[in-house]
């Protein structure tokens, strides 16, 4: 009985010494980085929600308006007190944040989640409260900590909306690209192709939480064909402007392809992307997580991909993360930093403006004059008044 007993320990002993053994070889080729995500305004909040169903994020709701973030599983919700909405109006909101700013970052909430070295900020363009304070929040974040990794990610409405959340979205896009020295990624509506309604919203926020994981490094891991190291990820992401991720779950690859073509895969995906993308970029990242028998027919310099999706990269740069499938996270992702301004969503906007504001004229009834050659019939003028009751119809 003892020696069963002896062998169940040593057994015992040299499991828990195994386990160990593979959660640190786990936590060795692991390079997800822990990441804070920020929610400004309700579409902010929504995304922010959909990132707490995931390991190793923390999220918090920020929002003008306490119904706004009624039923967002975050670890934080912070309303500014005393108001209730902003009505799209982003003066307003500025005004209410520079007054209540403080008592966000002083909670203890948020300055636990600020921990974090790489945070994400997200709002919506057109309405009030996100519009704004989620750039100020961003702005902040990087004053006050300049060695912290702050993205920020904006989504922009449709074109049919109204005339103010054109305005906002003009705003909006202009602070983003000159008020605010971080990467950003602006995610667009009207890039939705047949869809309506709530499905518009999802595929939007679909590719926000793409982005943001593939931004955490979530499906790195560790490997002999090439890593983007902490350093490589600094210099990659060390470009203000607009940026964006590009992913491709399935590369779908045939055995029959003797030499794989990534340009057509990756431009319908662009296509397919409401990543708002440009050209000029500063620096390329490139994520392959594919079988090992494919890297021999992947030219994996990327030189077509360069020239012919956004053309070669102004720093010279070209990070490549390399691994053999591991069965999680897309197949190919794409990230581009540093790129030109999105001047044709910004003048199109323009143009939407300009046609809301050649409104016809609104047809009005002419002023008729009252005829004074009335017939003066029996009993007129015997009834005695006041004379006060005249004044109740003035302006008739």
């Amino acid at each position: 009985m003892s020696n069963i007993n002896d062998a169940a320990k040593i057994l015992n002993e040299s499991l828990k010494e195994n386990l160990s053994k593979i959660n640190s070889k786990k936590e060795m080729f692991q390079m997800k980085m822990n990441a804070t995500v920020i929610g400004v305004g309700a579409g902010g909040g929504n995304v922010a929600h959909l990132m707490s169903y995931f390991d190793g994020y923390d999220t918090a709701a920020f929002n003008t308006t306490q119904s706004d973030m009624v039923g967002l599983n975050v670890d934080h919700k912070v309303v500014i007190k005393g108001v209730n909405g902003s009505g799209k109006d982003r003066a307003f909101a500025s005004d209410q944040f520079k007054g209540s700013y403080k008592s966000f970052f002083d909670h203890e909430g948020i300055k636990r989640l600020i921990e974090n070295d790489l945070i994400f900020v997200v709002g919506t363009g057109g309405g009030g409260t996100g519009t704004i304070i989620s750039i100020m929040t961003a702005a902040y974040l990087k004053r006050e900590y300049p060695n912290k990794q702050i993205f920020f990610i904006g989504m922009l409405g449709s074109i049919k909306e109204d005339k103010t959340s054109q305005e906002n979205m003009r705003e909006f896009m202009s602070d983003l690209e000159n008020k605010v020295n971080v990467p950003y990624m602006l995610f667009d509506n009207n890039r939705v192709k047949n869809k309506v309604g709530d499905e518009v919203y999802d595929k939007v926020n679909q590719d926000i939480v793409n982005a943001i994981r593939i931004l955490s490094k979530e499906f790195f891991v560790e490997n002999s064909r090439s890593n983007i190291d902490g350093r490589d990820y600094a210099r990659l992401t060390s470009y203000t402007g607009l940026m964006s991720v590009i992913t491709i779950p399935k590369l779908n690859i045939t055995v029959s392809e003797d030499k794989i073509d990534l340009v057509g895969r990756i431009a319908a995906a662009v296509e397919n992307s409401t990543n708002i993308m440009t050209d000029s970029p500063d620096a390329y990242g490139f994520f392959l997580n594919t079988e090992a028998e494919v890297y021999s027919a992947i030219d994996t310099t990327f030189d077509d991909v360069q020239t012919e999706i956004a053309g070669i990269p102004t720093s010279g740069l070209v990070f490549r993360h390399l691994q053999n499938n591991t069965g999680e996270g897309p197949e190919f992702a794409m990230i581009t930093t540093g790129m030109a301004a999105p001047t044709q969503r910004f003048k199109m906007i323009d143009r939407r403006i300009a046609e809301l504001d050649q409104v016809k004229e609104k047809e009005k009834l002419p002023t008729i004059e009252r005829d004074s050659s009335k017939l003066q019939l029996a009993g007129d003028g015997k009834s005695e008044g006041t004379g006060k009751g005249a004044s109740a119809f003035e302006g008739f």
